[in-house]
């Protein structure tokens, strides 16, 4: 899952906030990943979901307007994507008990992102590494 070089993954980005998603996208192509798609409302992530093949998303948790990127992830790792949440609330509501992928915090820096996309990346290696392993 984890190549070589981060240009070669497709990154889905979603972050309703202007400026956020400015300063997201910029760092994440600082961090080497070159094909990066962003999206600022629930309408638009779901439409590239459906059309395009992510192997990493980051989905800021609230959408404004009521709507949350929750009901996304399970469509992002039926399809084998990555997932990381980002949120602006330091506990989440509670939601980190609850949620498989991990949840970094807002805002956030170069280095923590890149420390959490890492970790993602080479947890969600080892979890195929250990399928093709398994006995069948």
């Amino acid at each position: 899952m984890q190549p070589k070089n981060l240009s070669q993954l497709k990154v889905l980005y979603v972050e309703d906030e202007v400026l956020i998603a400015l300063d997201g996208e910029e760092i994440l192509r600082n961090l080497g990943f070159d094909r990066v798609t962003v999206a600022m409302t629930f309408q638009d992530a779901q439409t590239v979901i459906d059309r395009d093949d992510f192997d990493l998303a980051l989905l800021d948790i609230n959408l404004g307007g009521g709507k949350t990127s929750l009901s996304l992830v399970d469509a992002l790792r039926s399809k084998g994507v990555t997932v990381l949440l980002l949120s602006g609330y330091t506990q989440s509501q509670g939601l980190e008990k609850r949620l498989q992928p991990p949840i970094i915090g807002k805002p956030f820096d170069e280095k923590t992102l890149h420390r959490a996309i890492m970790s993602a990346l080479t947890q969600a290696r080892d979890i195929e590494n250990e399928s093709r392993s398994a006995p069948r």
